[in-house]
């Protein structure tokens, strides 16, 4: 995901578990490495 303060919220965090997934983070300054 991008490092936008949206997907790094505590209500992002809290839905990654209740879905049961992992949160992943693209490296910062590598555009080219998101989907």
């Amino acid at each position: 995901m991008d490092h936008g303060r949206d997907f790094k919220s505590n209500s992002m965090a809290e839905a990654a578990r209740a879905l049961g997934f992992n949160l992943r983070y693209s490296k910062p300054k590598k555009p080219w490495l998101k989907g």
